[in-house]
Parts: C-alpha cells; structure tokens; sequence
C-alpha cells in the first residue's frame, strides 16, 4: 500500500491477518469505500482480538497485535 520494498516483514504481517481472520472471523481492516479501507490498513490498529471472540488465549492475542504492528 505505500509502494515500498517487500520483504519478509511483509509475510509476518500477512500471517497476521490470517491468524486474526481465522480467531475472529472478521478482517483485522475494513472500510466502506477503497479510501477508508487504505486510512485503517496503514494509520489504525485492529480492534483487540479477545474483543472479537474472548475465547483467544491472551498469548496469541498478543501474538496477532505484534504481528500486525505498523513498524
């Protein structure tokens, strides 16, 4: 999205979206339109895991959160 070099970093975030979407059933981000799906990809973080399904060990919560870091 901000037209960088990928590189393995790329992989882990995207490992973290699937490990979000896959404990809550929901995109970590979303929007209406292209232009507030890109505002929450790159400048919010995720609503919290547990939020979504309480059921998650607080561990891999933590796991997805640092996997989905903007840095």
């Amino acid at each position: 999205a901000r037209g960088e070099t990928v590189d393995a970093r790329s992989d882990l975030w995207s490992f973290g979206v699937i490990l979000y979407e896959l404990a809550t059933h929901a995109r970590p981000f979303d929007g209406p339109t292209d232009a507030l799906f890109f505002e929450a990809l790159m400048h919010q973080a995720p609503e919290a895991v547990r939020d979504r399904n309480p059921q998650v060990l607080p561990e891999l919560e933590r796991i997805i959160h640092r996997l989905l870091e903007k840095d």
